[in-house]
């Protein structure tokens, strides 16, 4: 059984920068575990609970040191009984770097994207290089124009976009290649709402997170030769659209081995089954809702380069215990990235 719950949501507004990150976090864990772990959560919150508290919210426990460390053997817990995590790190203004790159260098909307770069584009490494140079190029004070192109999908909003984007790019080869996209077939057959709605999907860190997190909890039961139920904290901007990504990637069931190399696998199989709940009626979602606070928390010391704690410690070897390779990806920039990578590896 796995339960997923997430920190830093600001729906589709990638600027606000209270809350610069988004992490998403799933908890796996045994269905023969599953009552034993509810009524350790439920023992530790009514033993540690203030008078007018009704629920466990991490955010808020994390402050208090007696709370913090009930927190952190729940995580212990989780790793005895042979839990594992999976976590998704998503740094927003990268992602609005990285939805320049998908859109206006789709070859499928820009001939020159296909001439000058053809299949590398699609390799992780070379597209993570092009959305560097783009999340260094474009300046704080205009990352409003690039996000009303996906926030606000309108012709006029786009073409704003790419006439910015042709305006700053000063490497004249990417310079060229922006200057091939098709900006009106990128809005008829992509960006327009139409489209959009019929999917169910908006341009959002949870989305992208959603789709990367799934993909890789189907690669880690995959390797256990296990199978699990997903049960995500209800929020009421994505239950649909997250149901709907499920259903679209539990729908295929063989991806060839040119797409596995480019990090692309079915859901079918091993992800049975998506449900919505919330904390009172699964009080599981709660050990999800500690590893993401717990994480983000944890993220921002690593990258302020302080010193980390005996639950951030926890919290790390919990992740090393469930497969690093496949138990966290970071959409960040790359310095950050490496930094926050090289605390948590083995």
């Amino acid at each position: 059984m796995s339960f997923i719950d997430e920190c830093g949501n600001t729906g589709t507004d990638l600027l606000e920068m209270t809350q610069p990150l988004f992490i998403l976090a799933c908890v796996s864990v045994p269905e023969t575990s599953a009552d034993y772990l509810r009524e350790q959560v439920t023992t530790t919150f009514n033993s540690l609970k203030e008078k007018e508290e009704k629920e466990l919210k991490a955010r808020r426990w994390l402050k208090s040191a007696p709370k913090r460390e009930g927190m952190r053997r729940l995580l212990e817990k989780v790793r005895f009984h042979e839990g594992f995590i999976t976590v998704v790190v998503v740094d927003k203004i990268w992602l609005l770097a990285a939805l320049v790159v998908q859109n206006f260098l789709d070859p499928e909307f820009n001939p020159k994207a296909n001439v000058y770069l053809g299949p590398t584009l699609f390799n992780p490494v070379y597209a993570r290089e092009i959305t560097a140079y783009f999340y260094s190029v474009i300046e704080k004070g205009d990352r409003e124009i690039i996000a009303a192109a996906f926030r606000k999908s309108t012709l006029e909003n786009i073409r704003r976009a790419f006439d910015y984007l042709v305006s700053i790019t000063d490497n004249p080869e990417f310079k060229e290649i922006i200057e091939g996209c098709d900006i009106n077939r990128l809005f008829d057959e992509e960006l327009s709402c139409n489209a959009w709605e019929k999917a169910g999907v908006e341009y959002s860190p949870n989305l992208t997170a959603f789709a990367d997190l799934g993909r890789r909890l189907a690669v880690s039961l995959e390797k256990r030769s296990s199978e699990t139920d997903v049960v995500f904290d209800h929020c009421v901007e994505f239950d649909d659209p997250f149901s709907n990504l499920y259903e679209f990637c539990g729908g295929f069931k063989y991806v060839e081995e040119k797409d596995r190399v480019l990090g692309m696998n079915t859901w079918k199989g091993f992800i049975n089954r998506f449900d919505v709940a919330n904390s009172k009626s699964e009080p599981l979602l709660l050990l999800a809702d500690i590893v993401a606070t717990g994480f983000t928390k944890m993220t921002w010391k690593i990258l302020k380069s302080e010193e980390l704690d005996d639950f951030d410690h926890t919290l790390i070897n919990l992740l090393k215990s469930s497969g690093l390779d496949k138990s966290i990806n970071v959409l960040m920039a790359p310095t950050q990235g490496e930094d926050l990578l090289s605390r948590v590896s083995p």
